[in-house]
């Protein structure tokens, strides 16, 4: 891929994150993204067929910058597991406080059919991410460090703190500090971690 395609299909992400977290997916009109972008309507179908390809593709860019942060640097196959659980978890909590529209639109997508089809869509392709979380902590599961059950409670108790505590930082119900983070990873690290 030349750099300049790179470049507009970023921006076009940039600008469609923003929007779409402010007014929703069906309340934000591609030639709305195009003025943002700085760009044409046609060269966003020229990239993206439809609104529904970029939201879908949107997600795959979100997501792909999400485990890339999270995981950059870090070995998977370590002796030091819990020291990398709660590097990725503090990671985690860290890149949405950076990127909190990021998080918005995450949410957003997540409670839309949008992410039915993407899961479908993953099912069907068999497609993952090179690390994902999931595959985090099943090496966890493997390596008996976390308990043994399903991929799906260790993933609810792993995602479903940090978005709790990061929708009351967002909200204000809670500070961000240090200590806080501390508390919280050590919470969901005690929760799962087998005996």
């Amino acid at each position: 891929m030349n750099v300049q395609l790179i470049d507009k299909r970023e921006i076009i992400f940039e600008s469609s994150v923003e929007l779409l977290q402010d007014h929703g997916f069906h309340g934000t009109p591609m030639s709305q993204i195009a003025k943002k972008a700085n760009v044409s309507v046609g060269t966003i179908y020229h990239y993206f067929d439809s609104k529904e390809t970029l939201i879908m593709e949107l997600y795959g860019y979100c997501k792909c910058r999400l485990m890339r942060y999270l995981f950059e640097g870090l070995a998977t196959n370590t002796e030091n597991y819990e020291t990398h659980f709660r590097i990725t978890w503090k990671r985690f909590v860290q890149f949405y406080l950076d990127h909190p529209h990021y998080f918005r639109f995450m949410n957003q997508f997540y409670s839309s059919p949008f992410y039915e089809m993407e899961y479908v869509k993953r099912e069907k392709t068999k497609k993952t991410w090179a690390i994902s979380i999931q595959q985090f902590l099943e090496f966890g599961v493997e390596k008996k460090t976390l308990i043994n059950t399903s991929t799906e409670i260790l993933w609810s108790a792993y995602i479903g703190v940090a978005v709790s505590f990061l929708k009351s930082i967002h909200f204000g119900k809670m500070e961000m500090t240090d200590k806080n983070m501390e508390e919280m990873v050590d919470i969901v690290w005690k929760s799962i971690k087998a005996a």
